[in-house]
């Protein structure tokens, strides 16, 4: 027997809590990241931290990230199916940093 795992489903709660946007899910394998398109084609799966970081516990967001698996079977005498499906999680702690710009209006007094 042969078992296949696909991931389907990606969702991201970047853990921000009231600073943020909420969670973020994805479903397919959304776009490779090469280096003509970079970081700049906006994608269902991007998240933007608003925020700094500085003022949680530890100066870090503890962000979720989970998968969830499509899980089909196969085997040498002709059969197979599907699974039901199953969710992998783990944890990522992220610093943010917070830069501030002064924007003047170019005209001297």
């Amino acid at each position: 027997v042969t078992t296949t795992a696909t991931p389907y489903k990606l969702i991201f709660d970047p853990g921000d809590g009231v600073f943020g946007s909420g969670k973020k899910t994805c479903t397919g394998p959304g776009l490779k990241w090469n280096s003509v398109i970079g970081d700049n084609v906006p994608s269902p799966c991007m998240y933007t931290y608003r925020h700094s970081s500085a003022q949680r516990d530890q100066g870090v967001f503890v962000a979720i990230v989970s998968v969830t698996w499509n899980i089909s079977w196969t085997s040498n005498a002709a059969s197979g199916g599907s699974l039901p499906s199953y969710t992998t999680s783990t944890f990522m702690a992220f610093t943010v940093d917070e830069l501030q710009a002064l924007v003047g209006s170019g005209v001297l007094v």
